[in-house]
């Protein structure tokens, strides 16, 4: 029956060597180094016992940060005996770890998902090495990735243009994007833009004027999405179109003029703002153009002095749409 674990064993070849004339004959301790193991004179034969294998006095446990993206240490474990060498050995789901074999571990994505992360360590002392386990665990999903060079914004922010994001760099290689675009409120808070879910975007109509920016999700096996954003891009203000006409571009000096203006743009929305209307240089009147007047005001003006007069409109532009003027229209006033 073999020696168990824990009891004395004769090394295998100074045994054989012993028992050549069949006799064993009572041990007698003989002079050995200090570092070798005890030694016994069998028929004059020099024969060294072999010790016990380590064993361990207190438990192996798996400290630390247990998410993938963290360290874990094996801890706690100490050994019945003094100067053991102790060794490790990482495993997941029973298999060995390449590279993985010392006392801490950084758990990667490579281990998420693909079962419990286990230590086994070994003691060597000057016989039979002894072994230690703890049961494992299975990691849990890392700290969100974060953005290490933050996200931007390729093209020009005006209606039309296309903008493309630029995702940046993040904490972990090659995660998968999503993308989301937002207009901002007047107070700052962001309003999905329906159906701009993608790394480009046409800027709309509706854009004009305001200030737009991308939210960018990344996602990368065994960890918490994270989330960044571009910088705000404020859109440029759409182009207006002023146009003045005169229903009598020749009128006496005893009655009123009248003109029509109407206000356009190729943007959704219609202008709204002031428009004053210029004899040449002089101002000659100014009025509101409201949401409800949907671009086109007629009015009078006060009579004029017999002569021509240079007639042209300057509308002031509003949050979405620039200033524009339109072209000059001759009135004629005559004595009679």
């Amino acid at each position: 029956m073999p020696p168990s674990p824990r009891s004395p064993r004769l090394r295998p070849a100074l045994v054989a060597g012993a028992l050549v004339s069949g006799l064993l004959v009572a041990p007698v301790t003989v002079a050995a180094p200090a570092s070798a193991a005890p030694c016994l004179d069998v028929l004059g034969v020099p024969v060294c016992l072999l010790p016990p294998e380590p064993t361990a006095q207190s438990a192996l446990t798996i400290g630390g940060d247990k998410r993938i993206g963290g360290t874990v240490s094996a801890d706690g474990l100490t050994w019945d005996q003094p100067n053991v060498d102790t060794t490790y050995q990482w495993y997941v789901d029973d298999q060995v770890i390449a590279g993985a074999t010392g006392r801490t571990f950084t758990l990667t994505s490579a281990q998420f998902d693909e079962g419990v992360v286990t230590v086994r360590a070994q003691g060597q002392g000057r016989g039979t090495p002894g072994t230690a386990a703890w049961p494992g665990f299975e990691p849990a999903r890392g700290a969100p990735i974060r953005a290490t060079a933050p996200p931007t914004v390729e093209g020009t922010p005006r209606v039309g243009s296309e903008l493309r994001v630029d995702p940046g760099t993040w904490s972990q290689p090659s995660p998968d994007f999503t993308y989301q675009w937002y207009r901002l409120r007047t107070d700052g808070t962001p309003e999905g833009i329906a159906g701009a879910g993608s790394a480009t975007y046409t800027v709309r109509p509706a854009d004009a004027g305001r200030r737009l920016v991308a939210g960018v999700a990344a996602d990368a096996v065994g960890f918490e999405k994270g989330l960044a954003s571009t910088p705000i891009l404020q859109v440029g203000r759409a182009a207006s179109l002023t146009r003045l006409s005169l229903p009598r571009v020749r009128v006496k000096r005893t009655q009123v003029p009248k003109m029509t203006v109407v206000l356009s743009s190729l943007v959704q929305g219609l202008p709204t703002g002031v428009i004053t209307v210029f004899d040449g240089g002089r101002r000659v009147r100014s009025l509101q153009v409201g949401a409800g007047a949907r671009g086109l005001v007629r009015f009078s003006i006060p009579r004029q002095k017999v002569g021509r007069h240079p007639l042209s409109v300057r509308y002031s532009g509003d949050t979405t749409h620039l200033p524009s003027t339109s072209s000059t229209v001759v009135l004629t006033v005559t004595r009679r």
